[in-house]
């Protein structure tokens, strides 16, 4: 039986977030709260070993993953952003300072290392 669950898990270590299937238990006192138990890279390999872990349930979706989210739709707003950061660069160009030119520049070359990151994800 599968069903969608809203549960806050607690305790989930960073390496975590690279494994698509997660196993939790079930807080005893707060039902809608799980702890972090382990993940791995398939289901089936959580499935042989939950049986021996106590009020313990699968999650098989990274749950801080974009799940749902097309990965078209992910390309169309970073394609939208560089657009409009380029209009705003030039338009704003003419009145700038120095300093702000450098801050501007900083803040780009932020904007683009997540525009990276983000593009590293929907591979």
């Amino acid at each position: 039986m599968e069903t969608e669950a809203n549960l806050m898990i607690k305790g989930v270590p960073a390496y975590a977030l690279e494994h698509p299937v997660w196993i939790v238990r079930i807080d005893e006192l707060h039902q809608d709260s799980a702890w972090y138990f382990g993940c791995y890279e398939t289901e089936e390999y959580a499935k042989a070993i939950i049986p021996d872990i106590h009020r313990a349930v699968i999650v098989k979706r990274n749950p801080s993953a974009a799940v749902g989210v097309p990965r078209e739709s992910i390309e169309k707003l970073i394609e939208q952003y560089q657009d409009g950061q380029k209009k705003y660069e030039e338009a704003i160009e003419p009145f700038m300072t120095v300093k702000e030119t450098a801050e501007l520049n900083r803040s780009i070359a932020l904007c683009e290392t997540i525009i990276h990151d983000l593009q590293e994800l929907i591979k």
